[in-house]
């Protein structure tokens, strides 16, 4: 299997992974931090070391957004290759007949179903598109066959996250535990009636030179994002940044993180997973598209939460 890049920002170690520190905990009980966990075909990477390591579980730090999944080859090598080079034709189409204004971004209107706030486009929840770019709903941009195979991806990845952690769908899917529970098993997720993607997800981003996404967060119950593509063999530099908690800034009045969307903080890490490793975070994560130097990035991404009617409460506590 391909490596996977991962470039540390932070000035901080990554205390837990290392297990070098004890603390107190209430009660002056001493506590030793637990390392980042790891299962069959999933692992978690430490996004706010120091907290993420006092947790009890790598479920629960992922539902507090101290923490991230990587699912391991949820999509085979030719599998990224038929939906990448089918999306890629698409962009090429749509930057052939755009010439030097090339940027696509298209979608939906807001889903009036969702269960979060969304302003489409920028705002509250989300970034933009930047550079020489791409954006379209797979209902979109793939044939039927494409379709089906991205529906089967997605419900592969939900079944290791529920397989490798069973109660880390119910912490994200607060007040919707009927969802939450059948989200693995459901025949689709594509045309699961319970859930309400973001507008225009799932989505396939294409970068092209210097093209990126602007930090952001998704404001949904769960993010899956699957690059179709590698670095080094598919494009130079790219990747996903992410921002902790404690390095992202103060929400602003456009209800994004203050630092990071104005530029002035660094990304606590980004990470470049092969094509067919994912990345699994919670929608209060706050993330970016870094922008590639050559060549072309592919990536899916499916944000979603429960329905209106079917959760009865899904505002998280952070």
């Amino acid at each position: 299997s391909k490596p996977i890049t991962m470039i540390l920002l932070r000035t901080a170690t990554l205390l837990g992974q290392s297990l070098a520190v004890n603390t107190k905990s209430d009660g002056d009980a001493a506590r030793t931090p637990r390392a980042a966990a790891s299962g069959l075909g999933w692992s978690e990477v430490f996004l706010s070391p120091e907290r993420a390591s006092f947790t009890a579980t790598a479920a629960e730090s992922v539902a507090e957004g101290l923490s991230l999944l990587i699912l391991h080859e949820v999509a085979s090598p030719g599998e990224c290759r038929e939906l990448r080079v089918a999306a890629s034709k698409v962009a090429a189409a749509k930057r052939d007949a755009q010439g030097s204004t090339y940027n696509c971004f298209e979608g939906s209107l807001p889903d009036l179903h969702t269960s979060t706030p969304i302003t489409f486009g920028g705002g509250y929840g989300y970034g933009r598109l930047q550079g020489r770019s791409c954006r379209m709903p797979v209902r979109d941009m793939l044939d039927f066959e494409g379709r089906r195979l991205c529906d089967q991806i997605l419900l592969r990845a939900l079944s290791t996250v529920d397989e490798g952690l069973p109660s880390l769908l119910g912490r994200l899917f607060v007040g919707a535990a009927s969802v939450a529970a059948g989200l693995a098993g459901a025949p689709s997720c594509l045309d699961n009636s319970g859930i309400a993607f973001a507008p225009g997800e799932p989505a396939i981003n294409v970068y092209s030179q210097h093209g990126y996404f602007t930090p952001h967060e998704d404001r949904q119950s769960l993010t899956i994002l699957l690059p179709l593509s590698t670095q080094h063999e598919h494009f130079s530099d790219g990747g996903t940044a992410f921002w902790s908690l404690e390095e992202r800034g103060d929400t602003n009045v456009m209800g994004q993180a203050s630092l990071a969307a104005s530029g002035s903080a660094p990304p606590s890490l980004v990470m470049a997973t092969p094509a067919g490793t994912a990345l699994v975070f919670g929608g209060d994560v706050t993330h970016s598209g870094v922008a590639i130097g050559t060549g072309e990035r592919v990536v899916c991404v499916a944000s979603f939460s429960a329905r209106r009617g079917v959760a009865t409460d899904l505002v998280r506590s952070h």
